[in-house]
């Protein structure tokens, strides 16, 4: 647990057709973080 969060720290996902995988693993979670008001904007998520 993280901050009291169930967090998977490592995910894998297997591609079985093709043999191949992803590995996703996270260095560093923080959770309840403040974002300034224009941070989700159309603009900034299109980047």
């Amino acid at each position: 647990k993280i901050e009291g969060v169930l967090t998977p720290m490592k995910m894998i996902m297997r591609n079985h057709r093709d043999q191949t995988e992803t590995v996703m693993e996270y260095i560093s979670i923080t959770y309840d973080v403040t974002f300034d008001k224009y941070f989700f904007t159309e603009r900034n998520l299109k980047k």
